[in-house]
């Protein structure tokens, strides 16, 4: 009889003497995409062209537990945690001007392109500067048109007809979509084309072969 107490107390013990407690189930794991997951490197880049790569290519999304976290970074740019203000001062404009570095995808200039807006561009072409390179992001769904205007001055149409300088459009894979190197009824224009909103694409601007001298341009992306 004692052994059998003996045995029943330790059954007991065992089982916490209300029965075997249920298995807890692992977490749920979610995706979630922060700025602040982005790789360092991508912060790295003034012009910001790393960063808006690394935001749209998957890189600064991660895997995590289906809650809300407590522990998020304060909002500190120099840090590397950018919050909607920081991008919408940064990667949003109205007017830019081309720079001496912006010879390549690398160094492409990059803005974000919103729906109901329109981005002009001022640049040069010169002697060993044979092509300005640009990078945007379609942030929303927009029906856009991008045109060389007759002449720095004058943007009405018809829009550049001329021969010194064409357009060349390419996605995020700097495969070309088009190009003005022939131009169409519209002159040095992409009327509508297709673009994915979330999508990094490239404009270059280039100086044709039978260019002589400095030439100027104003490019135009509007909606």
């Amino acid at each position: 009889m004692t052994k059998k107490i003996v045995l029943c107390c330790i059954f007991l013990l065992l089982n916490g003497c209300g029965g075997a407690e249920e298995p807890s189930s692992a977490p749920e794991i979610c995706t979630e995409t922060q700025l602040y997951f982005c790789p360092t490197s991508a912060f790295q880049d003034p012009l910001g062209i790393g960063l808006t790569l690394a935001w749209y290519t998957g890189q600064c999304t991660r895997e995590v537990y289906c809650q809300e976290n407590p522990d998020k970074p304060a909002v500190n740019p120099e840090n590397g945690v950018i919050d909607d203000a920081f991008v919408a001062s940064n990667w949003t404009t109205s007017s830019l001007s081309d720079s001496d570095t912006n010879d390549d995808y690398e160094s492409a200039t990059a803005f974000i392109l919103r729906p109901r807006n329109g981005v002009l561009i001022e640049g040069q072409l010169q002697g060993d500067d044979i092509a300005d390179y640009y990078a945007f992001i379609m942030d929303g769904e927009a029906t856009i048109t991008i045109y060389l205007c007759a002449s720095p001055s004058d943007c009405q149409q018809p829009w550049y007809q001329g021969n010194e300088m064409y357009l060349t459009l390419h996605d995020y894979q700097q495969n070309m979509i088009d190009s003005t190197e022939s131009p169409g009824e519209f002159g040095h224009a992409f009327t509508a084309p297709i673009l994915t909103s979330g999508e990094q694409y490239y404009l270059i601007v280039h100086l044709a072969e039978q260019a002589t001298g400095s030439v100027q341009y104003k490019l135009v992306i509007t909606d």
